[in-house]
């Protein structure tokens, strides 16, 4: 969960991860693309699911990237003080989960490929670690959204009370 407020150098911390993260997935893909016709013919199959596999990755961390601008604003000069949540707009977290969505029966894919296996045992593997994994993003998406929901209600109720040895938090939350 973020914040509703990040200072100046948490912002700035943030920004240049994510167009770190960017640029290593895009050059990471066109490398892989430019070095392709070199790699053994038994390989190049997972090589060009880890392109797609970068391509897609990039493609969301533009989005996420986009969305955490946009949801961050501060209204000092230069933009040198603390960056508070915009009015109306949200950092959007799913798009870790529609990527990973995308990407993960992907690298599963790619690992079965990289492994030579026979075509029988590869299919047998798939079959049964691809479902797996999409059945853990999908059920990971609520439950990180049911812990931040309950985190931010926790943070709200759980403000100390003036006595110092007690809180107003209960221990039921």
């Amino acid at each position: 969960m973020i914040p509703d407020i990040l200072s100046h150098g948490q912002y700035e911390t943030v920004y240049n991860f994510l167009s770190l993260v960017i640029a290593a997935q895009l050059f990471t893909a066109v490398f892989l693309v430019i070095a392709l016709p070199r790699i053994l013919p038994r390989y190049r199959q997972a090589i060009t699911v880890a392109i797609v596999v970068c391509g897609i990755a990039a493609y969301h961390y533009f989005r996420i990237f986009d969305s955490f601008k946009a949801a961050f604003v501060t209204d000092a000069v230069g933009g040198t003080g603390d960056y508070s949540q915009a009015v109306g707009a949200g950092f959007n977290e799913g798009y870790r989960y529609v990527d990973w969505l995308l990407t993960v029966p992907l690298l599963l894919v790619e690992l079965v490929a990289v492994l030579a296996l026979v075509r029988s045992v590869q299919s047998a593997l798939l079959r049964r670690l691809v479902p797996a994994a999409a059945l853990m993003i999908i059920l990971g998406y609520p439950g990180r959204s049911a812990a931040t929901m309950a985190f931010a209600d926790c943070s709200v109720c759980c403000q100390p009370s003036r006595s110092p040895t007690s809180s107003s938090c209960s221990s039921s939350n």
